[in-house]
């Protein structure tokens, strides 16, 4: 929650980073951070991951090395979930951003849009 000191109004929050490096390699790192502050509860998740990055055609493969998911909930569970050994599955796409240059859209199995993604400049 923000609160504006010279009203005393507050606004509900919500953030969301997150960074996906690719290496020709075929390796990947991952960092999801997830703030928000919304109907008097607070969550926030930390998620850092890397590993192995595969194509199988219109699929890219993440597989965890080594990874973390941090969740802190006022209004649930919260925890440490080892992310280690795990696979995540995406079809993915290149699109034109808005910028003009080439963005990376990742759907995960349950439909959920990350991204978009841009090259390292």
């Amino acid at each position: 929650m923000q609160c504006d000191p010279g009203t005393g109004q507050c606004t509900s929050t919500y953030v969301r980073s997150q960074t996906l490096r690719l290496t020709g390699e075929g390796r990947f790192t991952q960092v999801l951070v997830y703030e928000s502050h919304l109907g008097g509860c607070s969550l926030e998740v930390l998620h850092e991951s890397e590993g192995s990055a595969e194509v199988q055609e219109a699929s890219l493969l993440l597989r965890v090395a080594d990874g973390v998911t941090r969740v802190d909930d006022t209004c649930g569970e919260s925890g440490v979930t080892d992310e280690t050994g795990e696979t995540y599955r995406f079809t993915w796409e290149i699109r034109d951003g808005e910028g003009g240059g080439p963005e990376l859209v990742l759907v995960d199995e349950e439909e959920n849009r990350l991204g978009p993604f841009q090259p390292d400049q």
